[in-house]
């Protein structure tokens, strides 16, 4: 069982932030597991995420191009598994792209097909508290790691 650490951000802008910050904490290669209700933050997560990444790139969400590939200091495939059926995944490859990705692969609505996801991962779960309060657990799971005292200041 991976070790969980509960941070809160209050506005959009701290989402973002809490995304960068644990961007440039984490080492590539790496899975981050996305998961939450609509409107909970998932692209704004992601857009901070890909900032921290060097990303200059808009970043938008893959929900009908299914998958989106950004080039920055670490190179960052975005994922959103919303659509996708078992076999979709299947006859796309998705399990061997994940498993070959040399950056880090951010996963919208991980949690929808489990077996994809590699052995080490960071799970990320968003919850709305209110309309602008947000609670992000992040596990590690297997041998994934972060320091989160770099992320103190969202405890």
């Amino acid at each position: 069982m991976g070790n969980i650490v509960d941070f809160f951000t209050s506005t959009t802008q701290q989402t973002f932030d809490l995304a960068k910050k644990l961007a440039s904490i984490i080492e590539s290669p790496m899975c981050i597991a996305l998961d939450g209700p609509l409107g909970a933050g998932k692209t704004q997560f992601a857009k901070g995420f890909a900032s921290g990444c060097g990303i200059t790139d808009e970043v938008t969400s893959p929900t009908f191009s299914l998958m989106n590939e950004y080039d920055g200091a670490v190179e960052l495939l975005h994922i959103d598994f919303y659509r996708l059926a078992e076999e979709d995944l299947q006859e796309l490859g998705m399990e061997e792209q994940i498993e070959d990705w040399q950056g880090v692969v951010l996963i919208e609505w991980a949690s929808l097909h489990p077996s994809i996801l590699p052995i080490d991962f960071i799970q990320v779960t968003i919850k709305i508290l209110s309309e602008s309060r947000r609670s992000f657990a992040l596990k590690t799971i297997g041998d994934a790691s972060f320091s989160s005292e770099e992320l103190d200041e969202y405890k």
